[in-house]
């Protein structure tokens, strides 16, 4: 999976699971959300504090190169693989890492 993809991902799924969560307990009150339900959780431009919220990154970002036929290297996102395997295939990978936080306004409800 390529970084723009992991990140579009991410805030997607963030926001979904948001929402599905405020729906299902607006059903499980007896209610039905934005009728006569208001969302539990929010994502706001401003924590509890009177800061900012954010969403922090902390990415691990692999380029590798295979000495082998075919394939290639490239940005992809590093998944761990549980379990292993045996291969005669040399490759050197590069690991670098991204950190940033997105500044958030979303409201889920």
């Amino acid at each position: 999976m390529g970084l723009e993809e992991f990140i579009q991902k991410t805030l997607i799924g963030i926001r979904n699971g948001l929402r599905g969560a405020n729906e299902e307990i607006a059903k499980l009150e007896g209610g039905k959300l934005g009728v006569n339900q208001t969302a539990l959780f929010q994502l706001e431009s401003h924590g509890g504090s009177g800061g900012k919220s954010y969403i922090n990154f902390d990415i691990a970002v692999t380029v590798s190169k295979e000495n082998q036929k075919t394939g290639g290297g490239g940005i992809n996102i590093a998944v761990v693989n549980v379990g292993g395997e045996v291969s005669d295939v040399g490759k050197q990978e590069y690991v670098s890492r991204i950190k940033f936080a997105l500044i958030s306004s979303l409201n889920t409800g």
